[in-house]
């Protein structure tokens, strides 16, 4: 019948098409505390050796590239830290326990 059920098919439709919107959204927060975090780094790098990675105004052909290496060396360096914290690596008493 027409008026019974009470209608719940639109308000499951409405909550699917909302979390079709907040799901991709999820990653951004963490993106953006990697940003931080590798600015923090560079900056610091930066002020500790100026000469060295400073980019140079008028001195090179391309004074961005100092900054984009060591970018790259900082996420690289990350990356590499990172890797023992997200994988499990398999010790001598852990061998022994499960034989």
């Amino acid at each position: 019948m027409p008026g019974e059920g009470g209608g719940g098919g639109k308000k499951c439709q409405y909550i699917f098409h909302t979390t079709d919107l907040i799901v991709p959204a999820l990653p951004c927060p963490g993106l953006d505390s990697q940003f931080a975090i590798v600015e923090t780094v560079v900056t610091g790098l930066q002020d500790a050796f100026p000469r060295q990675l400073r980019p140079s105004g008028a001195g090179g052909k391309r004074p961005w590239m100092r900054k984009t290496l060591l970018v790259v060396s900082v996420c690289t360096g990350g990356f590499v830290v990172g890797i023992p914290f997200t994988c499990k690596v398999r010790s001598d008493t852990d061998a022994g326990a499960t034989r």
